[in-house]
């Protein structure tokens, strides 16, 4: 597993660099050589002579050898020396390779950048060293093509140069289990307003795509599916007080499912509904007779607030819901 430790300094882009040789010779330690060897010296790299740079630590924050091992070079606390213009807030990567590399190399190399984006959001741009011609705010231009292969292609990066979110096709069903009334929304008229609320309490802002909502659900933290929680029971209130009758939404959307289950005779819902009654139960009856540790108690209290939604929604399906038997008593006692 690959660790990362967030640095204090700010930190923008990822810079990514090859190593210019494909000398076998050409390692880790012939790096380390060549830029912190004094000035006078001059060390065989790629077949010919370079003078060593003199500096007091390799120029890359991390390098990738050809068996695709990470080596932790410079200290992420000191910006890197390796693109001219944009070092203060980078971190470089260097690929032991000269435009070729193996498949196991940049496994790595997604792996390592994905990890270090993670930690700010997913809000790193990453670039090639020659990308710097055109995005650097410097009269500096390398000549170089390194690192002589398409990152963007590589790394999956959008148009922005951002690592592109992968879309979590079981977004919705998670809405569905920890916020179902707003999962119902969704579908209906009151999408615009469900959005909105999940928009500000996981995004920070108004309005979020398809895309972001499905990034941000399928691939939420317990801190966030707690607040998912408290957008349902928000939602509802809202809904109240607007006068909105959440239950006949609710109600025609079982409605649809029950006609699909007997139109096509699917035995998902009745398969599916047995084991989350059996989990629910089951994790009832083990609460009887086992401590949970406490260490585990948060994911723990999810699971369980998870199911029991979970349960009663399997009850509301096939025996109709609590709400509208209350609707029904309502209008009973009006009557008389």
């Amino acid at each position: 597993m690959i660790k990362f430790n967030k640095p204090e300094r700010e930190i923008k882009y990822i810079f990514v660099h090859c190593s210019a040789s494909n000398v076998i010779e050409d390692d880790v330690k012939k790096i380390e050589e060549l830029h912190t060897g004094n000035k006078n010296n001059k060390v065989v790299w790629n077949t010919r002579e370079e003078k060593c740079f003199g500096w007091s630590y390799i120029g890359y924050q991390y390098i990738i050898d050809y068996k695709a091992k990470i080596h932790e070079c410079r200290p992420l606390e000191i910006q890197p020396a390796s693109q001219y213009g944009m070092n203060k807030h980078s971190i470089s990567i260097c690929l032991l390779g000269n435009g070729v590399y193996s498949n196991k190399q940049f496994k790595t190399l997604k792996e390592l950048c994905k990890t270090i984006n993670l930690q700010y959001n997913d809000k790193l741009y990453i670039y090639g060293h020659r990308d710097i011609n055109r995005i650097a705010k410097t009269k500096y231009h390398t000549t170089k093509d390194c690192p002589k292969f398409e990152v963007k292609e590589i790394l999956n990066l959008d148009d922005n140069n951002l690592i592109k979110k992968k879309v979590n096709k079981l977004w919705k069903k998670t809405l569905s289990v920890v916020a179902p009334t707003v999962a119902t929304a969704l579908g209906g008229p009151l999408a615009g307003t469900a959005v909105k609320q999940i928009s500000q309490k996981l995004l920070g802002k108004d309005s979020a795509t398809e895309e972001e909502l499905s990034y941000a659900i399928g691939n939420a933290t317990p801190e966030q599916l707690n607040k998912l929680k408290e957008i349902e029971t928000n939602f509802k209130i809202e809904m109240e007080k607007l006068g909105v009758d959440l239950e006949r939404i609710n109600a025609g959307d079982r409605d649809s499912a029950r006609k699909r289950e007997m139109e096509l005779k699917d035995k998902t819902p009745s398969i599916l509904g047995f084991f989350i009654m059996f989990g629910f139960f089951g994790l009832l009856g083990f609460l009887l007779f086992y401590a949970v540790p406490t260490q585990n108690e948060a994911i723990f209290n999810i699971m369980l607030g998870a199911l029991g939604t979970m349960a009663t929604g399997v009850v509301s399906y096939y025996f109709g819901s609590s709400a509208g038997s209350r609707a029904k008593d309502l209008k009973g006692v009006k009557n008389d």
